[in-house]
């Protein structure tokens, strides 16, 4: 799950599926009950975030990460996992992140699992 939604691409407006879509500020996080407090931190920017693996994912999660793609996001699927293997998708996506230069690395799991 990419959770990139706001609540104009959203299907259920679960905000368990919009973290990244708030951090990003693609939608007023004043405008959103309890989410006033996200406007006082830095905007996290598209060449900031690199997706390995993404499946299950919203039509409008779809138009928001080809619209991100196009501004420096890194975005993969299972199918591009399946085809180069983790490791070939692992590289680029690092390449991706470290255009530029080093810098601290966040890894967050979205792992829906019995």
């Amino acid at each position: 799950h990419a959770d990139v939604n706001t609540p104009d691409t959203s299907n259920s407006g679960n905000m368990h599926g919009m973290p990244l879509g708030l951090l990003m500020k693609l939608v007023d996080p004043t405008t959103l009950h309890g989410c006033a407090w996200i406007n006082g931190i830095p905007t996290l920017k598209p060449e900031q975030v690199a997706y390995v693996g993404l499946r299950d994912l919203d039509d409008g999660e779809r138009v928001v990460l080809r619209q991100m793609q196009e501004k420096g996001m890194f975005v993969s699927t299972m199918q591009h996992v399946d085809a180069h293997g983790i490791g070939g998708v692992m590289e680029l996506a690092l390449e991706s992140l470290g255009r530029h230069g080093p810098r601290p690395l966040h890894l967050s799991y979205d792992i829906d699992a019995l």
